[in-house]
C-alpha cells in the first residue's frame, strides 16, 4: 500500500465552494478533482453519482445536503474543496465551510 503524500500546513488551502441551489457547485468540484487526477471517475450529480455525494438522500434528491470535502493537488499544494449545499434549509453547512476556509469560490448559474 502506498503511503499518503504529506503536506505542510503552509501548502494546504481550504476553499469553500458556495452558491445558490442548482448552480452546479458539485459538478465543478467533481470536474476539478478529475482533471487534477485525484479522482479516477467523472461523476454526474444529475444521476447522483458525483464524487462528493455520499448520503443516500443526496443521490435520491440529486442535491447536496451536507458539507462534503474533496481535494485536488496543484503545484505541490493540497487544495481542500468544500462542497456546500445551496438551499436555505442547509445554510448551517455552508456557514461551517466558510468558517474554516482560506478562500471561497462563488458559483452563480446564469440560467437560474
Amino acid at each position: 500500500m502506498a503511503l499518503a503524500k504529506e503536506f505542510t500546513t503552509e501548502k494546504i488551502r481550504n476553499v469553500a465552494v458556495v452558491g445558490h441551489g442548482g448552480a452546479d457547485k458539485t459538478a465543478l468540484i467533481d470536474a476539478l478533482c478529475f482533471v487534477a487526477g485525484t479522482s479516477k471517475r467523472h461523476g454526474d450529480p444529475a444521476e447522483g453519482q458525483a464524487l462528493t455525494m455520499h448520503a443516500p438522500e443526496e443521490a435520491a434528491h440529486k442535491i447536496s445536503i451536507q458539507l462534503t470535502p474533496a481535494y485536488a493537488e496543484h503545484l505541490d499544494h493540497k487544495i481542500n474543496l468544500l462542497d456546500t449545499p445551496g438551499y436555505l434549509d442547509f445554510t448551517g453547512e455552508a456557514l461551517a465551510a466558510v468558517r474554516v476556509a482560506d478562500a471561497a469560490v462563488i458559483v452563480v448559474g446564469a440560467t437560474h
